[in-house]
């Protein structure tokens, strides 16, 4: 049962012309994902015609209305309804209404609470950083509150097909398998309850998956070269030990319109040492370029390899005088 105290001090809350019945609502317990409805007595005390020009809150979570009017005669009463969603809190809260009037001053007048969820887990959120090794099985516990209505959960949803989930007793278990993308990532885990005001409950799932193969050079250089010249590059890739990545294809995307006939390469890796691949690039300037010159040279090698993020090595050069 939601219990809430009023103070009152007989429009008391008065620097100015304006007084105001209770100053502070207090509200205990408040449920997470409750809907919070509250109103503060407004009273011109002057004998002046008075208007409230502007409503601030400290959070967007608020929806404020002056009732019947913002404008108030002398001895006028009226109401500062809100509303509140509670959805994205827990624990102690306090939330405060700024007033500007005609008057040279503002009033502000205050909500406190103490939001109580439901359910609790722990831990809050799952953080995965770059040294995770997949799959990884992470227990989350259940913790059901003794206040207010048993609040049981009825299914589970995951944002993504990579994260399972498993129940043992009170004791969720967050299963993350090898996950098919890279880069920082949000996902979570969405449970399903019969509650009234949070009938689902999100579990964050956040972090960070580097690619499975690093190369050793941020981009290739060519410099200068001639038509019919042959060029042997090599390019080191290290693999993660946890996110072992094998061998694929290297395909070319050309980026120099001038010339018609894309540069030729062939490829090829092999092991250097644990961990470490070497892709060596033979590659041939077209002879059909020797009526060609001073022409910058760009592209991008794509580098596919088992891991779902193709790794991209870009290249630059010249053509210069023909041989």
């Amino acid at each position: 049962m939601l219990i809430f105290v009023l103070l009152f001090f007989n429009f008391a809350f008065s620097k100015g012309y304006f007084s105001f019945s209770p100053n502070v609502l207090h509200y205990n317990p408040i449920f997470r994902g409750q809907k919070v409805h509250g109103k503060f007595l407004i009273k011109n005390t002057s004998d002046q015609t008075l208007s409230i020009q502007h409503l601030h809150s400290t959070c967007g979570c608020l929806s404020l209305q002056v009732t019947p009017r913002s404008v108030f005669a002398p001895g006028e009463e009226g109401e500062l309804n809100f509303d509140w969603d509670s959805s994205l809190f827990s624990g102690p809260t306090d939330l405060s209404f700024t007033l500007e009037t005609s008057e040279p001053q503002t009033y502000t007048l205050r909500m406190s609470g103490l939001v109580v969820s439901e359910i609790e887990l722990d831990p809050p959120l799952v953080y995965l950083d770059e040294k995770t090794a997949f799959p990884i099985k992470i227990p989350v516990k259940i913790k059901k509150s003794a206040k207010g209505k048993a609040v049981d959960i009825k299914s589970f949803e995951s944002s993504q097909p990579w994260i399972r989930t498993e129940i043992q007793k009170d004791k969720l278990f967050i299963v993350v398998d090898k996950p098919d993308m890279r880069g920082s990532f949000q996902e979570s885990v969405t449970l399903k309850t019969n509650s009234i005001y949070l009938p689902d409950m999100s579990l964050p799932i956040v972090g960070k998956i580097p690619p499975a193969l690093t190369k050793n050079i941020t981009h290739l250089e060519l410099g200068p070269v001639r038509a019919g010249q042959h060029l042997t590059k090599e390019v080191i890739l290290e693999t993660l030990p946890h996110l072992v990545s094998s061998p694929g294809s290297v395909s070319l995307l050309w980026k120099t319109s001038l010339l018609k006939d894309p540069l030729k390469y062939s490829y090829s890796f092999y092991k250097k040492q644990k961990n470490t691949l070497v892709l060596k690039l033979d590659i041939d300037i077209p002879s059909t370029w020797n009526q060609s010159q001073n022409i910058p040279l760009s592209g991008e090698f794509i580098i596919k390899t088992s891991d779902p993020t193709p790794l991209t090595l870009p290249f630059f050069g010249i053509l210069g005088e023909p041989l």
